[in-house]
């Protein structure tokens, strides 16, 4: 792949954005807000088992690429591999709840990735949701919130009343805007696999990210040795 680029080639890219935290802290009720879609309850037990990844056309007519990233301790590893490929991400922490270990390796694979972020205090009309108290447990985990001189936004938010949602597209938006997203459209198209399986009705299947040029249908991939 040649990694020249024609400048007059390149155009604005949609962010890649990554929603991580501790297990039932409101990760997948805060994409299903966004997309108007009922995802967790095609899931076993209401938690995500594989990434997924799908595009959001937002009401200010902008688009947001949106990787899920299971929550749950044992998917450890595919939540690491997803914040890899991530331009932004959102880091749930739920307001009836505070922040738990997950929550802490989260940040750190975040952190580790070298990936801008935005702290999303998630079920803020929640019974016993305190925000307040929240924000402190998040500083005091070394999360460097705005309200503490930091550069990290924090939005508070609920899936269910639509609360604070307008605010976190905007701060996502924030963020992108400030890194000057640009990619080639009309090279051969080059990007990453996020998780593979096998149908029993179709092989080996693929869900992938592409980060530049276009992939048409027939076309061969290429993934490491396998093709």
């Amino acid at each position: 792949i040649d990694d020249e680029e024609d400048a007059a080639s390149l155009l604005p890219r949609p962010p890649v954005v990554t929603v991580m935290g501790h297990v039932d802290h409101g990760k997948t009720s805060l994409l299903d807000a966004l997309r108007a879609a009922d995802a967790a309850g095609g899931e076993a037990g209401g938690i995500t088992q594989h990434i997924g990844a799908f595009v959001v056309n937002l009401s200010n007519g902008g688009e947001l690429t949106f990787l899920d990233t299971p929550g749950h301790a044992a998917f450890s590893a595919m939540r690491q591999r997803g914040a890899k490929c991530t331009d932004v991400a959102v880091l749930v922490c739920a307001a009836d709840d505070g922040v738990m270990p997950q929550t802490r390796e989260a940040a750190a694979h975040i952190q580790a990735a070298n990936c801008r972020y935005v702290v999303a205090i998630t079920k803020c009309d929640a019974p016993g949701a305190d925000p307040s108290r929240v924000r402190d447990e998040l500083i005091a985990a070394g999360i460097p919130l705005e309200q503490s001189g930091g550069d990290v936004q924090c939005v508070d938010v609920s899936a269910v009343s639509g609360q604070g949602m307008e605010d976190l597209e905007m701060a996502l938006f924030l963020e992108a805007e400030a890194m000057n997203l640009r990619a080639p459209r009309t090279c051969d198209g080059a990007g990453v696999v996020l998780e593979a399986r096998k149908d029993p009705s179709r092989g080996a299947v693929v869900t992938g990210l592409l980060r530049r040029g276009r992939l048409e249908v027939g076309a061969c991939v290429v993934a490491g040795a396998q093709y």
